[in-house]
């Protein structure tokens, strides 16, 4: 597995080629946890939801439930990205880097981001950015007075990026 994580180095989805080479290899890429904790999504269209929730779901899964994982969620258009937000919340306490990028939106994701991140408890998030782009000729295109997400705590924070908003969350 030593050799799978240096060729992930420089390919990304390695572990992805490597799994469709024969069963042995399938096996062990499969089963090296740590191949499966850097979660990348993009969201397009409405095609692209259910095979990235399934994706997201399957990365969360072979991560194993002690593994810490980053995710990168891209949304561009007005998609509704809440499944995505509520299965992130639901490993929360193992999440180590949250990026989230929503392109094109109406003020209707900043009620949905309160929702799916308010009161959670996230002790291994050290890198969290959130960047908004709004919809052309969208009113008070910055969130003020947004309301704060992870009260429990977030004590590794030491990264945080806000992009498209005025106030703290």
């Amino acid at each position: 597995s030593q050799i799978f994580f240096l060729c992930q180095k420089d390919k990304p989805t390695f572990h992805l080629i490597a799994a469709r080479v024969c069963s042995p290899w399938r096996a062990l890429a499969v089963g090296t946890r740590m191949l499966w904790t850097d979660i990348r999504i993009t969201l397009e269209n409405l095609y692209d939801l259910q095979p990235g929730l399934d994706k997201m779901e399957t990365y969360l899964t072979r991560s194993g439930p002690s593994s810490l994982f980053a995710v990168r969620l891209d949304v561009e258009e007005r998609l509704d990205f809440a499944p995505f937000l509520k299965l992130i919340a639901s490993h929360i306490s193992r999440c180590a880097h949250l990026s989230i990028c929503v392109q094109k939106h109406t003020r209707a994701c900043v009620p949905l981001i309160h929702e799916c991140l308010d009161s959670l408890w996230a002790p291994h998030l050290g890198y969290l950015a959130l960047h908004i782009e709004w919809v052309e000729g969208a009113h008070d295109r910055l969130m003020y007075g947004a309301p704060s997400i992870l009260k429990a705590g977030a004590p590794s924070l030491n990264h945080l990026q806000l992009i498209g908003i005025a106030d703290g969350l």
